[in-house]
């Protein structure tokens, strides 16, 4: 029979005594040998208390365990340490205070002799572990959507400041719905999120609300609080065949009770109706502490993982919080946002994935019935941008001229292409005038002139608006930023709000909103031809 493992616990407060009491219920895997608290507490069964992790670490070489329950900002640190002295290292939630030091924990566990997990006690509670086997048999059939809500009243101490937290509520206690919304659903890709006003701390979340979807298509909501004032956990799950619904948790303070006032709940419904067979499972007690701790040991033993969250987990998960806080608070204008160092591919895709939110998709409308409109009489769209965006013009024009069936389209030319044309303009009469020198001898009145321009300020857009203006064209600005002047001065704007000098997703969604022009204008044409397709 093998040993019991030999145990110290760094970090005395709530999640390390409660850590401490799994101990003591698993006496055929762990001793406990140690405690250490910078504070000196007094430690359980009298074994030796340390303030200092490394002098405990150089003065207990027998250890070969260390349970990490400290706050969040020298986890890192005393998990690398306790790795690298050749422990086997168990560390409470979250997995540092961001990516990066996760990152940091990852590099040295790859290449100690010990073994690394973080704690997710919330995987191991009898309704969750029930409703994960119910899941994954299949009897539901495909998971559709997941609704959670955990939160409760209030949030005071180290968890308020995100110098030590890394975070707030969020990174506190919302990881661990994070956590069992991964598991039902499987990986997300696309993440939108937000954060309400806080209440409790200036430079901590206190409300963030996430909805999240995977590449199958299943979404997941996501509220995290600390202005519940009826403590609440609650997870729905819905299934092509059925649904499960999680209600309460058994908690220490026994305050996160179910609707109807039991701990924990789990309801199973079978069938697509009302009429369906319904199953009500109540759970009394919390052994998800000692059953994580029993994991543990046989991952230190074994191998075998049995559901823990390891180096790889860990490191999803950060990232996934990482990304969810990026999308909510908006990226580094937010206390704490250095720490958050989520990689440029992800800071991108969530710049770009508010601005296809917030961009004025419906001022497509107008624009469509004005290039229909213009096509019907014979005129022409002129369309013009600078730089990436003439790219973009160009871009437009080429689609425009291929809106019907067989390859027919509006007439559509795009300013700018023409390089001896644009460089003779501007050496001779400057480069303000580049676009209204091409197209003065060709506008006619009712022609639509479309400028392309992220800031709205370009000079020789504004002189192209302007010009058409005065010779009766139908003038249309597709803007960035704040708009700038030209969103002002043409008869239809079409702005993409964004943070100034963001050009890349600005750029990005005007391209986008070209090919959605496009699609209406076919789709407007056939609904005004009865279904028949327009070809000329």
């Amino acid at each position: 029979m093998n040993q019991p493992l030999r145990v110290a616990i760094v970090g005395l407060g709530s999640a390390g005594r409660r850590r401490a009491a799994a101990v003591r219920a698993l006496p055929e895997h762990y001793e406990l040998a140690a405690v250490c608290d910078p504070r000196g507490v007094e430690a359980p069964d009298r074994v030796p208390v340390h303030t200092d992790h490394r002098r405990m670490l150089a003065t207990e070489p027998d250890l070969d365990v260390v349970l990490v329950c400290t706050t969040n900002d020298v986890t890192a640190q005393v998990v690398r340490e306790a790795l690298g002295a050749g422990k086997h290292v168990f560390c409470e939630k979250p997995a540092g205070r961001s990516t990066a030091e996760t990152e940091d924990m990852a590099a040295v566990a790859r290449t100690a002799p010990g073994r690394l997990a973080f704690g997710f006690n919330h995987r191991h509670h009898g309704s969750v572990r029930q409703a994960l086997g119910l899941a994954r048999g299949g009897e539901l059939g495909r998971l559709l959507f997941a609704r959670g809500v955990y939160g409760k009243s209030g949030m005071t101490g180290w968890r308020a400041d995100p110098a030590v937290a890394g975070g707030g509520i969020f990174l506190d206690q919302g990881i661990h719905l994070l956590d069992l919304v991964r598991r039902f659903c499987g990986e997300f890709t696309e993440v939108q999120a937000m954060a309400g006003v806080p209440l409790w701390a200036a430079t901590a979340d206190d409300n963030v609300f996430a909805l999240l979807r995977t590449a199958g298509g299943a979404v997941a909501s996501v509220h995290s609080s600390a202005t519940q004032w009826r403590h609440t956990f609650q997870l729905e799950l819905a299934f092509s065949e059925g649904s499960l619904l999680l209600d309460g948790l058994v908690t220490g303070s026994r305050s996160y009770r179910a609707a109807d006032g039991a701990a924990e709940t789990l309801t199973v419904r079978r069938g697509r109706d009302t009429t369906g067979p319904v199953t009500r499972h109540t759970f009394e007690t919390d052994d998800s502490w000692e059953r994580e701790l029993a994991a543990f040991a046989r991952f230190v033993t074994d191998g075998d993982d049995d559901g823990l969250c390891g180096i790889d987990d860990a490191l999803d998960m950060m990232r996934l919080v990482d990304r969810v806080y990026y999308a909510a608070l908006g990226g580094t204008d937010w206390p704490g946002a250095a720490d958050r160092q989520i990689d440029a591919v992800a800071r991108y895709r969530s710049r770009l994935g508010r601005l296809v939110a917030t961009a004025e998709w419906d001022r497509l409308v107008e624009l469509g019935r004005l290039c229909l409109a213009a096509h019907d009489r014979g005129r022409t769209i002129w369309i013009a941008g600078n730089g990436g965006s003439a790219a973009t013009a160009g871009h437009w024009a080429t689609d425009l001229r291929n809106t019907f069936q067989g390859g027919r389209g509006l007439r559509a030319m795009a300013l700018g292409q023409n390089i001896s044309l644009i460089t003779a303009a501007a050496n001779d009469r400057g480069y303000e005038g580049v676009f209204t020198e091409e197209i003065r001898d060709a506008l006619h009145p009712g022609d639509v002139v479309v400028a392309i321009s992220a800031s709205g300020n370009s000079p020789n857009i504004l002189r192209l608006l302007e010009h058409a203006a005065e010779h009766g064209a139908h003038t249309v600005a597709v803007t960035g930023f704040d708009g700038g002047r030209a969103a002002k001065i043409a008869h239809l704007s079409v702005n993409t709000p964004s943070d100034i000098d963001d050009y890349g997703p600005v750029e990005d969604l005007h391209m986008a909103l070209g090919h959605a022009l496009k699609e209406h204008i076919t789709e407007l044409a056939a609904r005004r031809a009865g279904g028949r397709t327009v070809t000329a």
